[in-house]
């Protein structure tokens, strides 16, 4: 949702003030309000009863690279299209924490020694940019990929820590996530595979 979101923003600024965005990136405006335009409409198409049961639509997304997970994700919006609630709610937990991952790009940043000459803001937007390529499905954990990611595009304005940021980043995520998850390896593996036999 707040990548999106930043994607909109990015595209206005091309449309309303190209002065603020470099030089190497007033390129990228009309791709991102591509995307955010597509965005809008596979959401309302995945909401629509006529567009779910017209065939040659499911046929076009099956078309797709990882069309089996485009079909799993317009099923499931659709399935909840009712349930207004369960949206609002998991929207609004998806921008809570992607708020939590920029504040967080934000905070590592300074013990990268700052943001220089580069707007908070734009660094922001930017870092949403690097956070959506990070995880498409090209390396596992976007390792490798995410630091080539995130250094070309904060390269592009001339802040030289993109590949170290996407570095904590990782790093951030794996110890994060390695208690819980060890926790739950160890002690609630067997617990679930009781609950699914039985």
């Amino acid at each position: 949702g707040l990548i999106l979101l930043s994607s909109g923003i990015f595209a206005a600024l091309g449309i309303v003030r190209p002065d603020l965005i470099p030089e190497r990136l007033r390129v990228l405006p009309p791709f991102f309000a591509v995307f955010a335009g597509g965005a809008i409409a596979f959401f309302l198409l995945a909401m629509s009863g006529r567009a779910q049961r017209h065939v040659p639509i499911r046929a076009a997304f099956a078309r797709l690279p990882l069309s089996r997970f485009t079909l799993r994700v317009l099923d499931a919006v659709y399935a909840y299209r009712d349930a207004r609630r369960a949206l609002i709610g998991a929207l609004l937990m998806a921008f809570g924490v992607h708020v939590l991952s920029l504040s967080s790009l934000l905070a590592m940043s300074q013990s990268l020694g700052g943001l220089g000459t580069l707007a908070p803001g734009f660094f922001l937007v930017l870092g949403a940019v690097g956070l959506f390529l990070n995880a498409l499905p090209i390396t596992p954990g976007g390792l490798g990929w995410g630091e080539g990611a995130f250094e070309s595009i904060y390269g592009m304005v001339g802040w030289a820590h993109g590949a170290e940021l996407a570095a904590l980043v990782h790093i951030g995520s794996y110890l994060w996530w390695l208690v819980p998850g060890g926790l739950f390896y160890l002690f609630g593996k067997r617990r679930f595979a009781y609950a699914a036999v039985s």
